[in-house]
């Protein structure tokens, strides 16, 4: 399965739910009107909208927001994801980098979209 396919069913997965459940409406909330991209530097450009209605998901927009933004390489989220934290070598290096967003705000976007385990096909 792609990374964008992973992420993209993610995302379907929340706009299915979250209306339905109040501890992860509540979570939502706080980051409607926002938006999240995520540049995976060996991949492609994924931007994740936080709308009243759900999240929305677009991969290599035209003109990216100026909102909260991750950039990293495919092994380094992966990692990210699987292991819930980020690794301090990681920052240290230059290998994630990020501006407008916290490890508080990374937490509650990867547990709002479910992201527990990410299978990332190798090229």
């Amino acid at each position: 399965m792609s990374f964008s396919e992973v992420l993209g069913k993610a995302v379907k997965k929340f706009n299915e739910k979250y209306i339905l459940i109040p501890e992860i409406k509540k979570v939502f909330d706080k980051y409607k009107g926002r938006s999240v991209t995520l540049n995976i530097t060996d991949d492609t450009i994924y931007v994740f909208h936080f709308k009243d209605d759900g999240i929305t998901f677009e991969t290599s927009p035209q003109k990216s927001p100026n909102d909260m933004y991750i950039e990293t390489c495919k092994e380094v989220f992966q990692r990210i994801v699987e292991e819930r934290k980020i690794r301090v070598q990681d920052v240290l290096q230059g290998k994630i980098s990020w501006k407008n967003i916290n490890l508080r705000d990374v937490r509650s976007i990867r547990k709002l979209l479910k992201l527990k385990h990410l299978n990332i096909e190798r090229i």
